[in-house]
């Protein structure tokens, strides 16, 4: 049965983020409806307003304490390839603990 679209133009930045939870929530892997909710999550997150969305001051702390890192070595940096097959790794791990 194919997903009822919410009028995105009606709702609030705090409205589709709490919509774009609930969808994800739902997600089955292997589900035969997975590619909507995910082109789903997409639209929404497309309509949201980002320059409303507040930037919490640990986050620019943290982010600035790595960038700061970055700068005294650069060397110890790794690149997108590097940083997604660890994360992928990771996660396979984690769904298939030893």
């Amino acid at each position: 049965m194919p997903l009822t679209r919410p009028d995105l133009t009606k709702m609030t930045n705090d409205e589709k983020l709490a919509l774009i939870e609930q969808i994800e929530a739902s997600i089955v892997p292997g589900a035969a409806d997975v590619e909507e909710k995910i082109e789903l999550i997409g639209d929404i997150w497309d309509s949201v307003d980002h320059q409303a969305l507040a930037t919490p001051e640990w986050l620019k702390a943290e982010l600035n304490r790595r960038h700061e890192e970055y700068l005294r070595d650069p060397s110890q940096a790794i690149d997108w390839e590097e940083a997604k097959e660890w994360i992928l790794k990771r996660h396979a791990q984690n769904k298939n603990p030893s």
